[in-house]
């Protein structure tokens, strides 16, 4: 994280209230064939996302 907060989560359903919070300053390493989900919510956030291929989308629940 260059700038603000990055939230992120793992597991099948996505659910915002079970998002960690990563300050500026954190990194975060997410594997492969794992289902994780994330992104900012009330503030601006900046980043480097540095990824290798393939990628993959796999659809998940939303809590309702």
């Amino acid at each position: 994280m260059i700038k603000g907060t990055w939230w992120v989560a793992t597991g099948n359903k996505y659910d915002t209230n079970n998002m960690v919070p990563m300050p500026t300053g954190s990194f975060v390493t997410h594997f492969g064939k794992q289902v994780h989900w994330d992104g900012a919510k009330d503030e601006e956030a900046w980043l480097i996302i540095v990824g290798e291929g393939p990628a993959t989308l796999t659809r998940v629940e939303e809590t309702k």
